[in-house]
């Protein structure tokens, strides 16, 4: 005999050995083990399920609210969590009447590769030739001062590397002006760049954000 035909068997024995009890529709059976009574539901062997339940994750907003929408329940308690970007529909949660909770719908915001990128590169050291490169693929993002201005600075910077750097004052138009020495051939050549010292960029928070 197989396995499989030796668990079937013990299967059958114990349920045709086991009382059934049926309650607000749902059956189980209860089970005697060892002078110890077990009850078990008989939903997975249902056609339906007795009652919707589980938890359904959505990677774009569209589809969330779509589904929130086409539910037939009643209008269910979405939730924001602010830190973790997340929305949470909950269809049976506690209202007129106390609900399990357990039916929910989730939309975790996914951020967009714009903000990963740049917030990723946050308070993040980079070579001067690092950030000449980081400038110019994100260029499209900023828009203050002018892109061009951003991208010529950092090729600026990216050309002295072999330069010494002073001392930085800061100017009455908010830049700031690094003075620098570099040798050239034996012979020192004293300089000054001028750099704003904040930069404006536009990017979508979340993907599929404007």
């Amino acid at each position: 005999m197989s396995e499989l035909t030796e668990a079937q068997s013990i299967a059958a024995l114990a349920i045709s050995k086991a009382s059934q009890q049926e309650v607000n529709g749902h059956t189980f059976i209860v089970l005697q083990s060892d002078g110890q009574e077990q009850i078990e539901s008989l939903e997975k062997f249902e056609p339906t399920p007795y009652r919707p339940k589980g938890t359904h994750s959505f990677s774009d907003l569209a589809s969330f609210i779509t589904f929130v929408k086409a539910n037939p329940n009643k209008t269910p308690l979405v939730l924001c969590d602010t830190e973790a970007s997340r929305f949470t529909a909950i269809f049976n949660a506690h209202g007129d009447v106390a609900g399990w909770g357990d039916w929910r719908a989730i939309y975790a915001c996914p951020h967009s590769r714009d903000w990963l990128r740049w917030v990723g590169n946050n308070n993040k050291k980079m070579t001067q030739e690092d950030f000449a490169r980081f400038i110019e693929d994100g260029s499209i993002n900023i828009t203050r001062p002018e892109a061009a201005t951003m991208i010529e600075i950092s090729r600026s910077l990216q050309a002295k590397k072999t330069v010494q750097f002073t001392e930085s004052i800061r100017l009455s138009n908010g830049q700031s002006q690094i003075g620098y020495t570099e040798e050239i051939k034996g012979t020192a050549s004293k300089g000054t760049l001028e750099i704003p010292e904040t930069f404006q960029i536009t990017i979508p928070v979340y993907k599929g954000d404007a």
